[in-house]
């Protein structure tokens, strides 16, 4: 499963990262230090899905190998909503070459954050995901796309308490 890690205990620097992903042009690689060095902490291999939030914003990031990412980046996702508990499970699935492939957040809803995030999400009905190549002298920014969120997504998302 691919775990999110999720970052929202200082809004300031939460909108330092933002800033600084934004601006990051395409094919470059991401400085190790600074605003993205929490990022490169997070690195224990591929396939990992994180988000940056703010009381206004959420970016999203997705960290895997080129191969991967080639083949969902310009392909449109499934979409799925899996709900246990506390966690819900917002699930983009791929249907590439008789395979399927998987993008997952997870959200835990008794933190504040990750019930900002899901606001969010409801109000705005769509977000940014930002794909970042690991090569093996860092991260690259591969690729940016814009997703909108089915309705039946966010009518799932609209019923959590």
């Amino acid at each position: 499963m691919i775990k999110m890690k999720m970052w929202g205990s200082s809004t300031t620097f939460n909108d330092e990262v933002i800033k600084a992903l934004k601006s990051q042009e395409e094919g470059e690689i991401l400085p190790d230090d600074g605003v993205f060095a929490s990022i490169y902490e997070q690195l224990n291999g591929p396939s990992i899905a994180l988000m940056v939030c703010t009381d206004k914003e959420t970016q999203y990031i997705y960290i895997d190998n080129d191969e991967f990412i080639s083949l969902v980046k310009n392909a449109r996702p499934e979409w799925v909503l899996g709900v246990d508990k506390n966690l819900v499970r917002l699930m983009m699935m791929y249907n590439v070459n008789g395979s399927q492939l998987l993008i997952s957040f997870v959200y835990d809803l008794t933190d504040d954050t990750n019930k900002n995030a899901i606001k969010l999400l409801v109000k705005k009905k769509e977000f940014n995901l930002n794909y970042l190549n690991m090569l093996y002298g860092g991260l690259v920014l591969e690729g940016r796309a814009k997703f909108r969120l089915p309705e039946h997504i966010i009518d799932g998302l609209k019923q959590l308490k």
